[in-house]
């Protein structure tokens, strides 16, 4: 359990390596805990299949030198790719409700750089307000006061970790008058309304999977996680691993 900290990252990934004596290593969701752990999982030429780790920088160095980083893999998207999808989903919506001021509240994470980075570029003076949190964040009031006193239309959210709690409660607390759009893993699980408190009505985000027969193995593996967890496996971790 890496605990979403490079450090311990590292220990776990050395306990693999040299007591377990494992070939290959499958997941990670942090892409800071990833950067730290590929390197060690190279130098020992062994398998990284990373299957949701966001941040181009992991790709970008099989480009660099690919003798070292041949046996890293990803199967997910990168947030390169994110980022198109997400600017045309937001400048589709702009077009539907009429509305041109912008707010992005992004948590502070690599992998979420490149999507500010096109986020920034493409709104130019439609951006009106840029708040950044902490991944861990319990109270974002000061960020939200900024985002109301700035009069935004959209609030542009990019939360994977459990920022999004708090982020939904006080943004309905508040009742400030914007849509809310954007990337918040924590409303991809069925739970999150009872989370928030009901509190998450009108809240609309990006879900990665839905129980569909895309492979003989997708339902069962859908209906085991719901019998054991006793919910159904909610965010874009559960499908890419």
């Amino acid at each position: 359990e890496t605990e979403q900290n490079p450090e311990k990252g590292k220990t776990a990934v050395e306990r693999l390596l040299f007591v377990d004596k494992v070939d290959a290593i499958i997941g990670e969701h942090r892409s800071e805990v990833a950067i730290a752990v590929q390197p060690i999982i190279m130098e020992n030429k062994k398998i990284f299949l990373s299957t949701v780790t966001a941040s181009p920088l992991l790709s970008d160095n099989v480009l660099k030198d690919y003798n070292k980083f041949k046996y890293y893999f990803r199967t997910f998207l990168n947030s390169n790719q994110m980022a198109e999808h997400m600017i045309k989903q937001l400048a589709d919506m702009m077009a539907a409700y009429k509305k041109d001021k912008v707010a992005v509240v992004a948590e502070t994470a690599v992998w979420v750089e490149p999507i500010v980075a096109s986020l920034k570029s493409t709104l130019g003076p439609r951006l009106v307000a840029l708040e950044r949190v902490s991944t861990n964040a319990k109270d974002l009031s000061v960020e939200l006061s900024r985002v109301q006193s700035a009069n935004a239309q959209i609030v542009f959210a990019i939360l994977a970790a459990d920022a999004g709690l708090p982020f939904a409660r006080q943004w309905a607390d508040r009742q400030i008058p914007a849509l809310v759009t954007g990337y918040t893993v924590m409303a991809q699980s069925d739970r999150f309304w009872e989370q928030t408190e009901g509190r998450a009505q009108g809240f609309m985000t990006w879900k990665h999977g839905v129980r569909a027969p895309i492979s003989p193995k997708t339902i069962p593996y859908w209906d085991s996680y719901a019998k054991k967890y006793g919910h159904v496996p909610g965010a874009y971790t559960n499908f890419a691993t």
